[in-house]
């Protein structure tokens, strides 16, 4: 809420001491900008905890994806991890256990299929709004929020000894390096008339999607549709007619619909029998290449 001030000729000192203390307890949600625009590195210990209950509206809540979704929450957890906050959601697809004692808020997560090696922690304290996160690689748990175990909130701690026991804790800091551009050379551009070639639907490393179409005469066309979520996976192929760039395939009590138009397909319909728990093939997928696919069966 932004701040009226009316016009004094003095300020008294206790008011600017409090001033003062206000601007030094304030949170810091996001790295500061430079005169060029560029993230300055923030080591995580600096972000100061929130002196004011402004977390206490999620003391009864129930639905703990109403507290990761929350736009303060996420620009706090960004605020203590930089970069790396992928990291964190990236292992948080399903929430896998949480508990709330007194003030005290513990959010565990992992991926569908790799629990135990793929986990995301999150800690809040309501009224102080102090935040914890961090996430489990390999045989360490990277921690940001906390700079040793003295502060090492107990249910973390107690958490961590018995769910992920023999694991080293890391106490880490927040990533700002700049992201490296890897691409040096435009893509050509695409043939978008062309059905023929692979299709990807936006996702991360956890969760991704890609059609392979190879365009036959007769307004047909052969398909596969692949689509992973952690460990469990969903897939279905055919060949099937096309009309107004438009299509179906039927398996057992599941029919999908493949609908093209401007270097996209659409896919719609019911795919449960294609799939895992918790994977889908439904969705958008845009064209990344126009090369002739290589299907499983070839």
């Amino acid at each position: 809420m932004p701040l009226h001030r009316k016009r004094t000729k003095l300020l008294s000192l206790s008011l600017l001491m409090a001033i003062a203390a206000s601007a030094a307890n304030a949170p810091a949600l996001a790295a500061p900008l430079s005169s060029k625009g560029q993230k300055k590195p923030i080591p995580a210990s600096s972000v100061q905890p929130y002196s004011s209950k402004r977390f206490e509206r999620f003391r009864n809540e129930s639905d703990r994806w109403i507290v990761l979704q929350d736009p303060e929450v996420k620009a706090s957890v960004h605020a203590l991890m930089g970069n790396l906050d992928e990291q964190y959601w990236g292992r948080t697809q399903l929430l896998d256990d949480s508990c709330s004692h007194g003030d005290d808020l513990l959010i565990a997560g992992d991926v569908r299929g790799l629990a135990g090696s793929m986990v995301s922690l999150f800690y809040l304290n309501y009224s102080t709004g102090k935040l914890c996160v961090g996430y489990v690689d390999d045989s360490k748990i990277h921690l940001f929020g906390v700079k040793d175990k003295a502060e090492l909130p107990p249910v973390v701690n107690e958490y961590v000894n018995k769910s992920l026991p023999g694991k080293t804790i890391v106490f880490d800091l927040a990533d700002w390096k700049p992201v490296k551009n890897t691409g040096s050379r435009k893509a050509p551009p695409l043939n978008l008339a062309k059905l023929t070639g692979t299709y990807e639907r936006k996702g991360n490393r956890f969760i991704q999607a890609a059609v392979l179409i190879e365009q036959l005469p007769g307004n047909k066309i052969k398909f596969q549709i692949y689509a992973n979520n952690g460990g469990n996976s969903g897939q279905a192929a055919g060949t099937i007619k096309l009309v107004d760039g438009r299509g179906s395939f039927k398996e057992a009590d599941s029919e999908i619909v493949l609908k093209f138009s401007g270097g996209k397909v659409v896919v719609s319909g019911n795919d449960s029998y294609f799939c895992g728990n918790a994977v889908t093939l439904l969705g958008t997928y845009a064209k990344t290449s126009d090369k002739s696919p290589r299907f499983d069966n070839e």
